[in-house]
């Protein structure tokens, strides 16, 4: 995951925004997402929209 948050920073000139499995909240919060939205139901599995800021 590092690798890939690395390679989308200096590729690309926005935030990274992703779809996370709520119950891996913690795991994407321990690399610098936040949650940026309400749990909802995506495959009969809950979600929640996440995004990492991008470095300046």
């Amino acid at each position: 995951m590092n690798e890939a948050i690395s390679f989308c920073e200096t590729s690309f000139q926005e935030s990274i925004q992703i779809s996370a499995q709520l119950y891996l909240k913690a795991f994407y919060e321990s690399l610098g997402f936040t949650v940026s939205s309400s749990p909802y139901l995506e495959d009969d599995i809950l979600h929640i929209s996440m995004i990492k800021k991008r470095k300046n």
